[in-house]
């Protein structure tokens, strides 16, 4: 009698798959700019029955770096985030790299995986480590033009547009709601710190602090995890 529950719920299953994929369309710009950007589609094979569909509302934009020196090919982050992180797909939906070019990693059709809770949130990464250096004209010009039509498409409000920090503190304190203790780190602090050091030496205050207040032990490794991303040299262009 077990097996055929789990063969009906395996089929069950299947079936809802089939569906998904069947009926999920992409999202289409109906924004003509976006051909101007040139934008490049990769052509990785998706893992798409372990990827959650979108249902189009987003409503946030949110950069990342890699964090990488030397900058990561495209390859090199599929790598990462594919075959030894076992992500179904590149987790960001846009890379640019250092020559400017855009790649599209992951179908707006599908919810990221760059940014928790993901929904509603489109991720776009530069392919290199903002703590260490700017980046190049040609990428921070590619990356206003992406971030132009994509605002206008979703109708995003220009504060919406966050660092990955800025998003892992607005989760934590999402969190921390309930003990009524937020995080002395807020995201104005955050934008006038002044190297990886300083951003140490404030994690490690805050975690002993919360600790003290016994927070849910599931939260304060939320706090070892905050990163500059993306990356120190780059909040001023938010």
């Amino acid at each position: 009698m077990k097996k055929v529950k789990r063969l009906i719920k395996g089929t069950i299953h299947n079936f809802y798959i089939w569906f998904k994929l069947l009926f999920s369309q992409p999202i289409s710009y109906t924004d003509s700019k976006i051909d101007e950007l040139n934008i490049k589609i990769t052509n990785y094979k998706l893992k798409k029955e372990e990827m959650d569909l979108s249902k189009g509302d987003y409503n946030t934009i949110v950069v990342h770096h890699t964090g990488s020196i030397p900058r990561l090919t495209i390859d090199k982050l599929y790598n990462i985030h594919v075959i030894k992180r076992k992500f179904a797909a590149i987790g960001y939906h846009f890379v640019i790299n250092e020559n400017g070019e855009i790649f599209y990693t992951r179908p707006l059709r599908f919810k990221g995986a760059h940014a928790v809770p993901n929904s509603g949130k489109i991720g776009i990464a530069f392919a290199s480590n903002l703590n260490w250096e700017k980046p190049t004209k040609k990428a921070f010009e590619s990356y206003i033009k992406l971030v132009k039509v994509l605002r206008r498409r979703f109708n995003i409000p220009k504060e919406n547009i966050i660092g990955h920090i800025q998003q892992q503190i607005r989760n934590l304190n999402y969190n921390l709601n309930k003990y009524n203790v937020p995080l002395k780190l807020t995201e104005e602090r955050m934008l006038k710190i002044n190297g990886l050091n300083e951003l140490k030496a404030i994690k490690k205050y805050e975690y002993k602090r919360l600790k003290k207040l016994k927070v849910s032990k599931n939260l304060l490794p939320l706090v070892r995890c905050l990163k500059a991303c993306p990356g120190l040299r780059f909040y001023k262009y938010l």
